[in-house]
């Protein structure tokens, strides 16, 4: 079936994916390109606007992607590196602030004592409770969620668990970098504008546009293909017909996520044209195409507008340098540690509130924010720039070439997966295989080898040091729940927190033991002592040194700007309950 007879079908689930594109702070999605794609690309999705003294670039922007939609194309690098300034929808470094959630949960959340059971249909509702059911959501979390908010949140999360990541989004992606470049950044609106635009949902038709939403949610694999090959193209008319058609049935909608918000970025970009110099504008993908969007509204005033076509390859002249490998990297299996490692301390605090009182009497509006304030503070970038750096920094060049052939080899790959595997709940047949070993131990002279990999790979030691970290979070958060007299100072809390490490000790050996038992049961004595070998050679023990080391102080950096943040939060309930 065409792409549109499924937009014809899914109108208002497409109007959900529409306004998630839309907006910035939302970090919508599509998925990466197929290298098929790739290889017939002749435009990039990129325009450039010309005067004598000044160049604009317009770049459309997907908030959300997976890994292998980089390397970008060289023109489009290219672009990035000749601007002078770079120019984005909102400031997305501050999603993650306190007082934005704030505020977005302000306008997401029904008041206290209200619920969305209370204000849609007995069929709506049934609806939302399969689908939360589905995903994993306790209804207790999305009970005072809006309609609007709600239809949001299961769209992202549906895209997020296909496997797309805001780590990879283009936006993203250019404001880390520009931050590190020392580039200057400017901002077509504030984040609070964005949350007022989506705030304009609720009311009329909000309870349809949630329905649709579940109803239709299945069917988002189906519609993001035709979106990514129209992207990846360059093809604006293929990608205005299937994105577009999302508002056909809201012109309102149009109006004001859409065609208001061009006309206003339409003058700044003419300023910046009229300030001279190179400028790179990076906006949802949206505002690229149609009939009121940015290219044509400035083409409208007479400037010269060309679409940028991809970067061709051409075979290198007897005469031209081979162009130097890129220097290797450990950064891949870093990044996929961090990103889990983030989650497991999430989802250890909502574990420990399932079987917590005192964390259960938390209200469930403060309860959402300290989450908010442990993302941030345990943010996987910042987790992972620490990690990554503090291993590159003992590293020669030759040594991370080294341990980058290892971590290739199936046997390297196998630490990747078990650091992981480690910050996941036990499986089932993990469980098993445990229980089938305790009652026919292992051999001495192979459990001697597993300890030793445990010791050498500082698997246990990283292992203690999330185990510690999860208590501390977790210690934090009951602490907010103790009268004012009784509440700890954070630095107490660090020091309690350190006396059980003791405590810790025997439980992470035991399960890393049984994990690396687990993980390592196909494995021969002789393949056991080669990846021994390895990790306590010179640059083997040097690369899990730096890689602990790493994780430590990444840990210890959030754990004190989590324990900063709940200070900031008390005192704010604390001046609030004192204000008459």
């Amino acid at each position: 079936m065409g792409s549109k007879g499924i937009v014809k079908r899914n109108r208002v689930q497409w109007l959900v994916v529409g306004l998630v594109i839309c907006l910035a702070f939302l970090w919508a999605s599509v998925t990466a390109a197929s290298a098929q794609a790739g290889a017939q690309q002749k435009k990039t999705f990129m325009w450039s606007v010309k005067t004598a003294k000044a160049t604009v670039y317009l770049l459309g922007s997907f908030h959300l992607l997976k890994g292998e939609a980089y390397p970008l194309d060289k023109n489009i690098e290219t672009a990035y590196r000749d601007c002078d300034r770079i120019v984005f929808e909102a400031d997305i470094d501050g999603v993650n602030a306190p007082e934005f959630q704030s505020r977005m949960l302000s306008l997401g959340l029904y008041p206290e004592g209200q619920t969305i059971e209370q204000n849609i249909s007995k069929e709506t509702y049934a609806l939302l409770e399969k689908k939360i059911t589905e995903v994993g959501l306790p209804a207790a979390q999305v009970s005072r969620f809006r309609p609007w908010f709600c239809a949001v949140t299961l769209v992202v999360l549906e895209l997020k668990q296909m496997g797309f990541d805001p780590t990879y989004g283009l936006d993203r992606y250019f404001f880390k970098k520009a931050q590190k470049d020392g580039k200057v950044m400017l901002f077509l609106e504030t984040l609070d504008f964005q949350i007022a635009l989506l705030s304009e949902l609720a009311g009329t038709g909000e309870e349809s546009f949630l329905r649709q939403t579940l109803k239709d949610i299945e069917v988002i694999e189906t519609m993001l293909p035709a979106m990514v090959s129209a992207w990846q193209a360059g093809d604006a008319a293929r990608f205005e017909a299937d994105v577009l058609t999302s508002f056909k049935d809201y012109p309102a909608m149009y109006d004001r996520f859409l065609a208001q918000r061009n006309k206003q970025w339409a003058g700044f970009i003419e300023q910046l044209l009229a300030q001279g110099g190179t400028t790179l504008v990076v906006v949802g993908a949206g505002h690229l195409v149609g009939p009121d969007n940015l290219v044509q509204l400035l083409k409208n005033k007479g400037y010269a507008i060309e679409q940028v076509t991809a970067y061709a390859e051409t075979a290198a002249s007897p005469a031209e340098k081979p162009v130097p490998a890129p220097a290797p990297t450990l950064g891949s299996e870093i990044t996929e540690q961090t990103r889990v490692l983030s989650l497991a301390l999430q989802s250890g605090l909502d574990q420990a509130r399932s079987k917590d009182n005192r964390i259960q009497q938390i209200p469930l509006d403060v309860y959402t924010k300290i989450r908010g304030l442990l993302a941030y503070a345990f943010d996987p970038a910042r987790l992972d720039t620490t990690v990554l750096g503090k291993v590159e920094a003992q590293l020669s060049r030759e040594e991370t070439a080294q341990i980058r052939a290892w971590l290739d080899t199936p046997l390297g790959k196998r630490y990747s997966d078990l650091l992981t595997a480690s910050l996941k709940p036990m499986s089932a047949e993990e469980q098993e295989f445990i229980a089938a070993t305790q009652k026919s131990p292992v051999p001495p002279a192979r459990s001697e080898l597993i300890k030793g990999l445990a010791a050498a790979s500082r698997i246990k030691d990283i292992t203690l040091e999330i185990a510690v970290n999860k208590e501390l979070v977790q210690t934090t958060v009951i602490s907010t729940t103790f009268t004012p007299a009784e509440q700890w100072p954070f630095s107490k809390i660090l020091d309690e927190t350190e006396k059980n490490r003791l405590l810790f000790e025997p439980r992470i050996d035991q399960q890393i033991t049984s994990l690396l038992l687990y993980m390592y049961s196909s494995l021969s004595d002789d393949e056991l002592r080669q990846y021994l070998e390895f990790a306590k050679s010179g640059p083997g023990a040097r690369y899990y040194r730096a890689l602990f080391n790493g994780m430590k102080l990444a840990l210890m950096e959030a754990g004190i700007r989590f324990g900063a943040a709940m200070t900031d939060l008390q005192w704010e309930r604390k001046q609030l309950a004192a204000t008459p």
